[in-house]
Order: structure tokens, then C-alpha cells, then sequence
């Protein structure tokens, strides 16, 4: 049991998953904690410009961002802020903290 938007959540993750299948060398793994879910991939690793896509910057910055802008706002939205735990030239781990969520759901 999650505590938020049922709809957004699946829509966060499918997004975060498809991004890390479409820009990994290698296997993906799914990591899932009391706490937080991380996603990992043995991508290259994230650009500057991606990092701040997907923490900061508030402007979309042509389509091949659009689906880390997505991301960042959905887990704004559903009150789960993203982190980016590591990433260099052997991956990514980015997480997803869902301990201040407020609207119940159950996650399936």
C-alpha cells in the first residue's frame, strides 16, 4: 500500500522504466524499500542538462528532454521527490522517496 494518486504513480514509473530500457547498455533493476523505489540502469549516465531536466530546470528544453520533464513533474505532483543517488559512465540510480505522500492508494 502507497499513499497517492494510483494514476500518476503508474504513469511515474512507466516513465522512469521506459527511460532507463531506452538509454541502458545493459539490465535494469527495480530496488523497492518500505521508503523508496530506485530504478537502475548501466546507461552512460545522465548529462548536466539532463540532471537539471529532471531536478530543476523549469523549461523544457526540445522533445528529447520531454519525458524527464515529465517525470520530475509527476513525482512533484504526487509529492515523491526524485533524487538522482548516483550517475556516471557505468549508470544511473534515480529515486523515488514516498514517504510524504498524502491521498491513499493501493499500488498493484
Amino acid at each position: 500500500v502507497v499513499n497517492s494518486d494510483i494514476t500518476m504513480v503508474k504513469m511515474l514509473i512507466r516513465n522512469l522504466v521506459q527511460n532507463a530500457l531506452h538509454h541502458t547498455r545493459g539490465k535494469i533493476a527495480i530496488l523497492l524499500n518500505e521508503n523508496f523505489i530506485d530504478i537502475v540502469d548501466e546507461g552512460q549516465g545522465l548529462s548536466q542538462e539532463q540532471q537539471n531536466r529532471l531536478l530543476q530546470d523549469t523549461q523544457i528544453a526540445g522533445l528529447d528532454g520531454l519525458g524527464l520533464y515529465i517525470v520530475r513533474l509527476l513525482s512533484e505532483r504526487v509529492n515523491w521527490p526524485l533524487s538522482i543517488v548516483k550517475t556516471d559512465a557505468n549508470g544511473t540510480i534515480l529515486r523515488l522517496d514516498f514517504r510524504l505522500s498524502r491521498v491513499t492508494a493501493t499500488l498493484v
